[in-house]
């Protein structure tokens, strides 16, 4: 029983320092020309299996057929998305889809991650990007992960945006410049 205790606990204590070492020493994204529907898919697929068989989850992607191509750190980019795509899952406890859309949009790329999860209440909403603030129960997460998120959007040149009805699902809304 104790064994089984500080397992859990050093795994839980282990992710804890793994986010602030990522939140203190962020760095320089190396940009490249990429497409943004080549990051999703490739994020995608390594994380199709886990999302299908233990969180019940099931994907909606809906790529535009041709983008232009950005300027970003794939790398930093691939982990905003799972950060994003692992909230949505957990914000459905008892499965459901997971949309993914990518469209350009004039000047712009976007990608929008949407899930059909439980919402965010409006007096959280604008706190969500703030370093340690979570919803989440104790063990579950450290309150970094979308602040993280939004440090790397944004030294990649791009913006994040969430809109959430509680009750019926928040969208993610990730914004590159051409």
């Amino acid at each position: 029983k104790y064994a089984r205790f500080i397992g859990r606990e050093a795994k839980r204590l282990s992710a804890v320092l793994v986010n602030l070492l990522d939140f203190s020493r962020m760095s320089a994204p190396a940009r490249e020309s990429v497409d943004v529907n080549e990051v999703v898919a490739d994020t995608l697929l390594f994380m199709e299996h886990h999302l299908t068989r233990f969180k019940k989850v099931t994907l909606d992607v809906q790529k535009a057929d041709s983008l232009p191509p950005v300027r970003i750190d794939k790398v930093q980019i691939q982990q905003v998305i799972v950060n994003v795509v692992m909230n949505a899952a957990q914000a459905m406890p008892d499965g459901g889809t997971i949309s993914v859309l990518t469209e350009s949009t004039g000047n712009t790329v976007v990608l929008a991650i949407s899930d059909q999860g439980m919402g965010i209440a409006e007096e959280n909403l604008r706190r969500i990007f703030d370093p340690y603030f979570t919803t989440k129960r104790k063990g579950e997460g450290t309150g970094l992960g979308l602040s993280l998120c939004k440090k790397l959007i944004e030294a990649n040149g791009g913006t994040i945006e969430v809109s959430s009805r509680l009750g019926s699902g928040t969208t993610v809304r990730l914004v590159f410049p051409l």
